[in-house]
């Protein structure tokens, strides 16, 4: 038996069929988390692929970085922060939301601060190594 399902993991729903979904999503569709993940898996190249293009010339010491940071910040929650606050859902969302505030606060700031747009060097295709193709 499931701890929480007294009836045990495959609990009856109302109609009397075995429940879908794991314990304790009440209902909560899969479909959302396949979309929110399919959501992430589309942006992330592109924001990476961003990122590079600001170090034309340092691009893998830029990806090592890059890399580097997110695994640490991955670890951090997943391996400390998520652990702390695990106890209870109420606290578990209110961390997702701070943590979510945080990340727009950041990016309004660095909106603010890179107001103006970014200068383009005068041959651009110089910087393309289409000689190595």
């Amino acid at each position: 038996n499931h701890p929480r399902s007294p009836a045990g993991s495959l609990a009856a729903s109302r109609s009397g069929r075995p429940r879908s979904e794991p314990p304790g999503t009440n209902g909560v569709p899969l479909v959302r988390h396949v979309a929110h993940t399919f959501g992430i898996a589309l942006a992330f190249p592109i924001l990476t692929l961003a990122m590079l293009d600001l170090f034309p010339a340092n691009r893998g010491a830029a990806s090592s970085v890059q890399t580097f940071v997110s695994l640490v910040a991955n670890a951090l929650i997943a391996g400390a922060l998520a652990p702390a606050v695990a106890f209870s859902l109420p606290m578990l969302a209110g961390t997702a939301l701070a943590l979510t505030a945080i990340g727009y606060l950041m990016w309004r700031r660095h909106l603010q601060v890179t107001a103006l747009e970014p200068q383009a060097p005068p041959d651009p295709q110089a910087y393309e190594p289409t000689d190595e193709m």
